[in-house]
């Protein structure tokens, strides 16, 4: 990146402490809503197998015990039916709130529902910015990007349910950051300065910087 393209960006907006919504230019996957929900979705299922076993082994005459049976079955499925339904919508509303930015040269990592948490991590720290991702990940093709930092006390941050084009490009665009020292003001420019660095062949392959360059 020549002298005069940096000039140029470094102008173009005139607010420089603007946050860049990283969420919506690299969002999460609507699936990430099942995967977050899985372990209730299997419960449910083995209760519905169990009951149907249970109700095969029944003689089917009609008997006493075969209507108490039937009357818990229906409460189990009923209950179980409202606590599935109240995960997801659960999830869909963590899903929503889930939000991650560049903020005052720091990315910012906000999540919850009812108690939510806010991380920071300055971009000038940045030690390691990783894949992440557990067998359930694998199955529901997510991946989470794991974000490093190097200070007295190491921080640890992650960005979880990316595709695997969003976690690739996310994971490009910090080491585009770690690598220069100009700073993106604004979505516009945060979308140049990735587009500059896979114009030059990911320059940090080189050990060269998009300045440099």
């Amino acid at each position: 990146m020549t002298e005069k393209n940096i000039q140029e960006h470094s102008t173009e907006s005139p607010e420089p402490n603007d946050p860049v919504n990283l969420r919506r230019i690299y969002p999460i996957a609507i699936r990430s809503v099942f995967k977050r929900s899985l372990h209730w979705i299997l419960v449910f299922l083995m209760l519905i197998i169990a009951i149907t076993v249970f109700d095969n082994m029944l003689p089917g005459n009609g008997t006493a015990s075969e209507k108490v049976f039937f009357m818990l079955a229906s409460t189990m499925l009923t209950v179980g039916s409202i606590l599935l339904a109240g995960k997801l919508l659960y999830e869909v509303v963590y899903f929503y709130f889930y939000y991650y930015s560049i903020e005052l040269d720091h990315v910012i990592v906000s999540r919850g529902v009812f108690f939510k948490t806010r991380a920071s991590f300055p971009l000038a720290r940045l030690a390691v910015v990783n894949f992440d991702r557990d067998i359930i990940d694998f199955l529901f093709l997510l991946h989470n990007i794991r974000i490093t930092t190097t200070s007295t006390v190491v921080e640890i941050g992650s960005i979880e349910g990316l595709s695997i084009k969003n976690a690739t490009a996310l994971q490009n665009y910090f080491l585009a950051l770690t690598n220069t020292t100009l700073r993106p003001v604004d979505e516009d420019q945060a979308q140049r300065t990735l587009s500059t660095l896979k114009a030059t062949e990911d320059p940090m392959m080189s050990g060269k910087s998009p300045v440099e360059l």
